[in-house]
């Protein structure tokens, strides 16, 4: 079933729907195609790390797309889509996936949080990302910044996949 799910994404063809293909497979293939790339969707310059709390995510998530290149932009962007289309009232049935489930997951993959480089300051932080040499001479340990890395993008991925018409 993975190999008919990886052969239609190499090649362009339609994914057979369910029964032939489950969502979960699909999901699964993605997941695996996403982690064997050479880094993260989302580069470590342009990892989020703002207050959320803070922050009007709209305005927020609209910049974050537009300062991502062009491929990571339309990988993540399709990626979300695709979740997307997970929780869509036809498959939740199926699936019972919950967005907090599915940012979990897909956070991680999408950002890759426990790569992200603690000890040395990323090439180009001009890029509009988060300048970690601030965050880097802060007290937190190594642990606790892992910790909110993997929040951060758990939570931005939760809100690209609940909010209307961030990509409109």
């Amino acid at each position: 079933e993975r190999i008919t799910i990886r052969t239609c994404l190499d090649t362009g063809y339609e994914i057979p729907p369910p029964p032939t293909c489950s969502v979960h497979a699909v999901a699964t293939t993605i997941l695996e195609l996403l982690q064997s790339t050479p880094g993260p969707v989302i580069p470590f310059d342009f990892f989020p790390r703002v207050d959320f709390d803070n922050v009007d995510m709209s305005s927020y998530c609209r910049k974050f797309l537009e300062q991502l290149p062009s491929l990571h932009q339309n990988v993540f962007i399709h990626t979300i889509s695709f979740l997307r289309e997970l929780l869509a009232s036809e498959n939740i049935v199926y699936n019972r996936l919950t967005p907090g489930i599915l940012a979990k997951i897909f956070g991680d993959c999408l950002f890759r949080p426990d790569e992200v480089p603690l000890n040395n300051r990323p090439q180009n932080s001009s890029s509009g990302g988060f300048d970690f040499s601030q965050w880097l001479t802060g007290g937190e340990s190594s642990a606790q910044k892992r910790k909110s890395c993997k929040s951060q993008a758990e939570h931005l991925v939760y809100y690209f996949i609940s909010a209307e018409g961030i990509f409109t």
